[in-house]
């Protein structure tokens, strides 16, 4: 792709491509700044959806006259435009050249696993989110409102936070008609649709909504209209699609947090008493930052809850284990350390222990021969993903509108890269894999026009596409990624918070065959399944246990 900036012809190649979403690609630029351009109702992602098309259509004519109207003098966290891009030397605007910024998005800063995993603490999470507050405040001081506000739009380096997609912010006589659902402020949406409609403008207090989303988030692994409702009369359950337009949120006695959240004890019932109000009871205003700067996080010595409390509220409310348990026919016996073995890995840029010696190196996918290392097939440096079992592996990598999918086997050379996955047409948040012997269960995240949905594909051992399944990430059968799942020939069996459930792949579509009741009380979302000598293991935060169902 050819375009101008500053009076000078610049040619993008997809390999520059730094991430992309429903709407525009963004490009290296090699010289401190990133180039976002914006999709047309030609591009591959958008062509052949009428409302995708006149979106894309609209966008641009908008741009003629927003961009070059963007308000100067903002604040320094704000990756605002810097020079404007366009299709000939004196052309169409097609997009513009921002500061390039490195971070990672709130969205997974907020996930307690993430953080886990990239030694990242809560109390620097929380620093960040503090100082995207102030960010807040200033931009609304200088008049702006940054209407789609959501934690996809946030980076987060250390303790400061970045907000990018500053074109769609609302300034002037520009108004914002983008939104996420995730974040988006019930007060301005129709109340009866099952999915939200935008009928009311942005404004400064969907902007504090959207920000105490965001900090509730991050403070305790859930949205505040996350868990699930459970009232006595079933009759009376309100959808998760409608819990934030009803104040339904997990301050209701009715609603059960998922397990994997933290307890709401862990921070002081000052924060409840600005949240609570905020969620249930449709007060707004300027969030007082203030409150959350005032926290001081410890890590519990004994359960690693990360907490702002005199005492650990996990270890008040712990009980002894025992060493077995029987329930409804379920027998579980705790494991030893190291017992648990799991089946699947991601494939990183070095070999695991346990896992095959499988790794990734720029452009090349390698693996540990006995004679040295020996390269397994080519990849798209910095933008593949790949995961496998001991004997299959699946990935993909995608760049622009080109997205490439693959399996190969780990003991030997060669890559097949003929998977036809499905288009991913908006911004892919996160991606997983469980892997079995014979079939990969890939799952993908995507955000498009202010909706996240999840779709799972069964990639067969020689890439063929065994089955298909696209749900809105709130009503897919399988709680998240089906993160911790395990393969077991024909099945998947995953781990949620009303017990272990099985998946299977018939007729092009993936179903739930069969659930586990009785496993309820032993497994939780997120745990990680493994196959055991007589049924399943699992491996949670705190212990391991063997399941014979």
């Amino acid at each position: 792709m050819k375009v101008w900036i500053d009076d000078a012809r610049v040619e993008l190649a997809p390999t520059a491509v730094l991430g992309q979403g429903g709407e525009a690609e963004v490009y290296d630029l090699g010289d401190g700044r990133a180039a976002k351009l914006f999709k047309t109702a030609a591009h591959p992602d958008v062509a052949g959806i009428a409302a995708l098309e006149a979106a894309a259509t609209a966008r641009l004519a908008e741009h003629q006259l927003k961009l070059p109207a963007f308000p100067t003098g903002l604040p320094t966290r704000v990756v605002a435009p810097v020079a404007l891009a366009t299709r000939t030397k004196r052309g169409e605007i097609v997009g513009y050249a921002m500061p390039r910024v490195r971070g990672a998005a709130l969205y997974h800063v907020g996930d307690p696993r993430w953080r886990r995993d990239h030694g990242v603490t809560l109390a620097s999470a929380v620093a960040a989110v503090c100082d995207l507050g102030a960010t807040v405040d200033a931009l609304h001081a200088a008049g702006v409102v940054i209407g789609d506000f959501n934690d996809l739009n946030v980076l987060v380096e250390g303790d400061r936070a970045w907000l990018i997609d500053a074109d769609s912010f609302q300034f002037g006589a520009w108004r914002c008609a983008m939104f996420t659902e995730r974040t988006v402020d019930p007060r301005l949406c129709a109340p009866a649709p099952p999915e939200a409609v935008l009928i009311a403008p942005h404004d400064r207090a969907s902007d504090w909504f959207a920000f105490a989303v965001m900090a509730f988030r991050t403070l305790f692994g859930v949205g505040p209209y996350g868990g699930v409702h459970a009232p006595a009369d079933p009759a009376r359950r309100v959808t998760l699609g409608q819990r934030a337009r009803r104040g339904v949120s997990l301050y209701d006695p009715e609603v059960r947090a998922p397990k994997a959240s933290a307890p709401l004890a862990t921070v002081p019932d000052e924060l409840h008493a600005i949240f609570a109000p905020i969620f249930a009871r449709r007060v707004r205003g300027r969030f007082p930052v203030d409150a959350l700067a005032r926290l001081r996080m410890i890590t519990c010595p004994s359960c690693g809850l990360e907490h702002a409390r005199h005492t650990c509220p996990a270890c008040q409310t712990a009980i002894s284990v025992p060493a077995t348990i029987v329930r409804d026919g379920v027998r579980a016996t705790r494991l030893a350390p190291g017992e648990f073995a799991p089946r699947s890995w991601r494939v990183g840029r070095a070999a695991i222990p346990g896992a095959p010696a499988v790794w990734l190196d720029g452009g090349m996918l390698w693996r540990q021969a006995t004679h040295g290392p020996e390269l397994v097939g080519q990849v798209l440096a910095g933008h593949t993903q790949a995961w496998m079992s001991a004997r299959l592996g699946v990935g993909f990598y995608r760049a622009g509108a080109w997205t490439v999918g693959f399996v190969f086997r780990p003991d030997r050379r060669g890559l097949d890269d003929r998977v036809a996955l499905p288009r991913i047409r908006g911004q892919l948040v996160e991606a997983h894999a469980a892997v079995g012997d014979d079939r990969a269960w890939l799952f993908l995240r995507e955000a498009l026009a202010g909706v996240d949905q999840i779709t799972c594909v069964v990639v067969g051992a020689t890439g063929e596409i065994l089955a298909t399944h696209t749900a809105p990430a709130d009503a897919a059968p399988w709680p998240d990624l089906a993160r911790g799942a395990v393969a077991a020939g024909p099945h998947l069996f995953v781990p949620t918070d009303t017990g272990v459930i099985r998946l299977d792949a018939a007729n092009g579509a993936v179903s739930v065959a069969r659930t586990f009741p009785s496993t309820a009380e032993l497994v939780a979302a997120g745990d990680e399944l493994s196959l055991g000598p007589r049924g399943l293991d699992v491996r949670r935060a705190d212990r391991a246990l063997r399941l014979e169902l």
